[in-house]
């Protein structure tokens, strides 16, 4: 992922789901990844990231919060977002992303828990490096 002139440009280079710690690491070594480069991971899996943080990887837990899916996805919208052609799994979903549908057939503003590998780790890049969020700082006189 990179921002350059105000957009997202996305790049993917592995797409696999439901590894273990030991396979992660084989892929990122086979694709070149080097120690500087930056991973944030799902902060749901602490042991994993530790694992992988071992092999001298820079692997960090996205700081996720209660309703921070709607919020930092709330935050991509303001950005154009170029993916490249060869990102075909990531390309799939941004097709397939949807809202959850109530029972009179209407859109919510809940996203589907599903097509979102890939978003999920473009949501947790965008956590870490994209705008943080305000909280008021107030001092009572």
């Amino acid at each position: 992922i990179y921002l350059y002139n105000n957009e997202l440009v996305l790049d993917q280079e592995i797409y696999q789901t439901w590894l273990f710690s030991s396979e992660i690491i084989s892929l990122y070594k086979n694709a070149g990844i080097q120690s500087h480069q930056e991973i944030f991971a799902d902060s749901a899996d602490p042991k994993s990231i530790e694992e992988i943080r071992r092999w001298w990887f820079n692997i960090q837990p996205a700081k996720k919060w209660a309703d921070s899916i709607m919020f930092w996805i709330d935050i991509m919208k303001q950005y154009k977002i170029n993916i490249t052609a060869r990102s075909s799994e990531t390309i799939k979903e941004f097709r397939k992303y949807s809202w959850k549908i109530d029972k009179n057939w209407k859109s919510t503003n809940v996203p589907i828990d599903c097509f979102n590998h890939a978003i999920d780790a473009i949501r947790y890049w965008c956590m870490m490096k994209l705008k943080k969020p305000v909280f008021f700082d107030i001092t009572i006189w």
